[in-house]
């Protein structure tokens, strides 16, 4: 009797003493490496009835790759924007520029982001209320900016090519973007569990940044499937119903606002395994917003004249680097607001 007692503690013991362990590892490394504490990684506050979704009101974030790309700060003011201008101040002249990560900055710091380099070249406030979310959300984004007193004209929407198209016909909902994270193909179990531990232990994202660092365990983890590479791209269907209605919502903008629309192109036309498809899929929205007569930057135009045009991408992550932020806001400027044009 006392060796089934015996045996049966022994596990339960050992099992408690590992549990306790991991318990010490993750409290101090939070301590040791408050970059990777979660509780310091970017948050946003979802979209409710009454306020489109928001960065969390005065308060500062990390917001850290575990392959070692960027680690930047990330402060939302008052209203929830990633700006140190108050959006309450903008008067009918000035700029603002909507969109998703890619215009918020995901991955480089705030000066370094299109707006900023913008406002430099044309001599005029750019304001930046970007936040992860889809065409609808940039609508309310600016509606809400309006209820806060901002008298806006002039606006630059920031479409993403990968996340943005859809049905955007009445009653249509379009997911929700998360995290602005690139989507990649994932093993439907494996996901959940790794999007729980990256949010949750600082131990994880300090192990995971170990293996994404380290050519020899990386190449490990891309071949067992722990990673995912950038050029994993799912094939996706996108008809020409589906361009058509996604610039029809643009195209409902312009009934109000002077607009820009500032074609930020997918990573999939350059690299993975769908390349002529991501790049007729391209062409039918540049297409349709001629046809719609709606003013535009094709990016893509711009990043291909050097001959590299994933030289403008973070290399673990589908973003712009600041080069690839300048570049845009060099695009912008010169075919707009050359000789003086409004």
């Amino acid at each position: 009797m006392k060796n089934i007692i015996r045996n049966f503690k022994s596990p339960l013991l050992a099992s408690l003493i590992f549990i306790s362990v991991l318990f010490i590892q993750e409290f101090v490394l939070r301590f040791v490496l408050p970059d990777f504490n979660p509780n310091h990684h970017i948050r946003f506050n979802k979209a409710t009835d009454t306020s489109p979704a928001l960065g969390v009101q005065n308060a500062t974030f990390r917001l850290v790759k575990n392959s070692g790309d960027y680690n930047v700060t990330v402060r939302f003011n008052e209203h929830g924007f990633r700006d140190t201008k108050n959006i309450k101040e903008a008067r009918i002249d000035d700029w603002i520029l909507v969109g998703d990560s890619f215009s918020m900055g995901w991955g480089v710091e705030q000066s370094q982001r299109v707006s900023e380099f913008l406002e430099k070249r044309i001599s005029r406030k750019v304001y930046n209320i970007s936040i992860p979310t889809d065409i609808n959300g940039y609508k309310a984004l600016i509606k809400y900016a309006e209820s806060r007193g901002a008298k806006i004209r002039n606006v630059i929407v920031a479409v993403n090519m990968q996340n943005d198209l859809a049905n955007y016909g009445v009653g249509a909902k379009t997911p929700p973007k998360i995290k602005a994270l690139s989507k990649q193909e994932e093993t439907p179990l494996l996901q959940p569990i790794k999007n729980y531990l990256i949010k949750n232990s600082c131990f994880y994202f300090s192990m995971t940044s170990i293996i994404s660092q380290n050519k020899f365990l990386r190449k490990i983890a891309l071949k067992t499937g722990l990673m995912v590479s950038l050029d994993q791209i799912p094939r996706r269907q996108i008809n020409n119903s589906t361009i058509r209605s996604t610039v029809k919502s643009l195209k409902s903008m312009t009934n109000r606002y002077k607009l820009i629309v500032l074609v930020v192109p997918t990573r999939a036309i350059w690299i993975g395994k769908n390349l002529e498809e991501e790049k007729k899929i391209h062409e039918m929205f540049l297409s349709e917003l001629k046809k719609q007569k709606i003013d535009f930057i094709d990016m893509r135009k711009y990043q291909e004249q050097n001959k590299k045009p994933m030289s403008y991408h973070f290399k673990n992550d589908g973003h712009w680097t600041p080069k690839g932020h300048l570049l845009a806001a060099s695009a912008i400027s010169a075919k707009f607001f050359s000789n003086n044009r409004p």
